[in-house]
């Protein structure tokens, strides 16, 4: 069971990464929305792991 969470964590997180450049893109592009959405996303990602092992 733990192998199979972090596996789940793990594609959960290269997902994250995977948001970054664009995240970064709409923070110097002044596009608050767009960049609040992909902190929310990357947020939500990482809680939705954790509740994986609780």
């Amino acid at each position: 069971m733990a192998r199979h969470l972090l596996r789940f964590c793990l594609e959960l997180y290269r997902g994250i990464l995977q948001r970054q450049p664009g995240c970064k893109g709409a923070i110097n592009d002044k596009r608050d929305k767009g960049a609040m959405s992909s902190l929310e996303a990357s947020a939500s990602a990482v809680v939705e792991c954790q509740d994986g092992f609780t």
